[in-house]
């Protein structure tokens, strides 16, 4: 049995006890909230930076995309429309003859001017005067060595143009034909789809 005296100090070990208790309460519990904040401040920067780290990859990302692009050249877009329409104008302005019979079979001579046919269509050397003209070696015992003379003449409007061939013999041993008729005198005018025997190979005129 505890005597009155014994009985206060027990109670105020007891309080002493509970006040140690919630002190140390108090401290874990501001402990606690330190640490969180801690590691509420620290998470936050980690993901603020990996936010912006992502966001300067996405942007370069982009602009390589963007540089990997091909860019609209408008210089070289006109020189493509040039070259286009100077080529359709050089379609407009020729013919081509196409061998379709003889040792020549398959070859294909673009006219655009005035071409010389025969076994040696220079004359043996190259003048001043041909130097800018077209010439095609046939190599026929039937073709003489300067036979035919072939001209493009251009007739009509710039809109509907007719190209036609003028074909002038220049005295060959057999002679120059269109469509089977034999040219004579200051020649005759062929079309598109005639026929040209110069020796044993014929020459089918046609568009380009």
């Amino acid at each position: 049995m505890l005597s009155i005296g014994e009985v206060g100090e027990e109670e105020d070990e007891q309080v002493d006890h509970d006040h140690d208790c919630s002190d140390s309460d108090d401290n874990h519990e501001a402990s606690i909230d330190v640490s969180f904040k801690s590691c509420t401040s620290m998470d936050w920067d980690t993901i603020t930076t990996n936010s912006n780290n992502n966001n300067n990859d996405e942007n370069e990302a982009c602009a390589v995309n963007q540089a990997s692009l091909p860019s609209n050249n408008n210089g070289k877009e006109t020189k493509t429309k040039k070259g286009s329409k100077s080529s359709s104008l050089a379609k407009t302005n020729s013919l081509k003859l196409e061998c379709i019979e003889g040792i020549h079979k398959g070859a294909i001579v673009v006219l655009s001017g005035e071409l010389i046919v025969g076994q040696d269509p220079t004359g043996g050397t190259r003048s001043r005067s041909n130097s800018k003209k077209q010439v095609f070696q046939v190599d026929d015992d039937g073709a003489s060595k300067l036979h035919a003379k072939l001209v493009l003449n251009k007739s009509g409007s710039k809109k509907k143009s007719l190209l036609t061939v003028r074909v002038t013999d220049l005295k060959s041993k057999n002679g120059t034909f269109v469509n089977g008729k034999k040219v004579s005198g200051s020649g005759k005018q062929a079309f598109v789809n005639d026929k040209i025997k110069v020796g044993g190979c014929v020459f089918s005129i046609k568009h380009i």
